[in-house]
């Protein structure tokens, strides 16, 4: 391949534009998720068995800690990486691993190949544009191609490989693009309303999403709360517990189904929880009872009402019911905005 360096393009994400200022901002964050299990695993000891062992620190945190910090480094790399290289027959793209994003890779498309091109999306670069292209061995390959909302030039390059590929699919999107236009100025004076409304659904649709987060953080600080009651010289039940949180967290799912899905965790959520429980930690939830911390007593004396006291059952089982009901509440928002 011989490049000229007036046929060359090179396209990258917009910093600031695209936002990618706050996963720096929140970088440390994935970091510490990545390094923390491994220090933690020099002084890891436990009563188990080495291998029953090792299989809880692994599942219960090493595999979500590695999830949870591959969120922020996949982002941050993806800025680093990214790059999307346009020649007059080649399209090269730059991008990171997506397993192992530290590590960069490379792809290359000859545009001769392409058959179409279409708008679609990809995880974890948002919207895309799909290029069907045939490899080496005549098998039809899908490819997205990163979209870079903030550089013109990036879309007029898009345009003019596309007239190379199938010039009536690109007459197809201008007369589109001229409906649209014109869709856009006859529905001009109902956009304030229509703006109105989709603002309204986004802040019920955020605040859900914080409750959801606030619920689920809830389940898995009680439940390392609880175990570590019960086994404060064993930091091997507390890594467990952190993960049978997420576990049990994963009951509020059945609220994807309003109704039914409260239905059937006020049937059978507590049983599901003394399983987990008893299986794991060898724990009677349905027997043991827990205090309140201190401030809270104080504040229902305060109150004049009583001290709470709950089995660890219910300690667990109210805001699983209670995010079950939250994602109900999201699914039927969604129902609505969708009419």
């Amino acid at each position: 391949m011989n490049y000229s360096k007036s046929d060359k393009k090179t396209f990258r994400f917009n910093f600031w534009k695209d936002r990618f200022w706050l996963w720096f901002l929140l970088l440390p964050i994935g970091i510490s998720c990545w390094i923390f299990p491994i220090c933690f695993s020099i002084n890891f000891r436990t009563d188990f068995p080495t291998l029953s062992s090792l299989f809880l620190f692994l599942f219960f945190a090493g595999i979500p800690c590695f999830l949870a910090g591959w969120i922020f480094i996949y982002q941050v790399m993806v800025w680093f990486y990214m790059q999307v290289t346009i020649d007059n027959n080649w399209i090269i793209a730059r991008y990171p691993m997506q397993y192992l994003p530290i590590i960069p890779k490379i792809y290359k498309i000859y545009i001769p190949r392409i058959e179409r091109i279409e708008y679609g999306s990809s995880f974890g670069w948002g919207f895309a544009f799909n290029l069907y292209y045939r490899d080496e061995k005549n098998y039809l390959n899908c490819f997205p191609l990163p979209i870079f909302r903030f550089n013109r030039e990036y879309g007029k390059a898009i345009d003019s490989i596309l007239q190379k590929v199938d010039p009536e699919q690109e007459k197809f999107f201008q007369t589109e693009r001229i409906k649209n236009a014109i869709i856009k100025t006859t529905l001009g004076e109902n956009s304030n309303k229509k703006s109105i409304k989709r603002n309204a659904f986004s802040i019920l649709n955020l605040f859900l999403k914080i409750l959801i987060m606030a619920c689920v953080c809830w389940i898995c600080v009680s439940n390392i709360w609880i175990i570590y009651s019960v086994f404060p010289q064993n930091p091997a039940a507390h890594f467990a517990a952190f993960g049978s949180g997420m576990l049990l967290a994963f009951l509020g799912l059945f609220g994807k189904y309003p109704f039914l899905g409260q239905l059937l965790i006020w049937v059978f959520g507590k049983n599901i929880i003394i399983l987990v429980l008893n299986s794991l930690f060898q724990i009677q939830a349905d027997i043991l009872f827990m205090n309140a911390p201190d401030w809270v007593n104080k504040m229902f004396a305060f109150l004049n009402l009583k001290p709470l006291d709950t089995s660890f059952v219910n300690y667990l089982f109210y805001p699983i019911l209670v995010l079950s009901i939250v994602i109900s509440l999201q699914k039927i928002l969604k129902r609505l905005r969708s009419a």
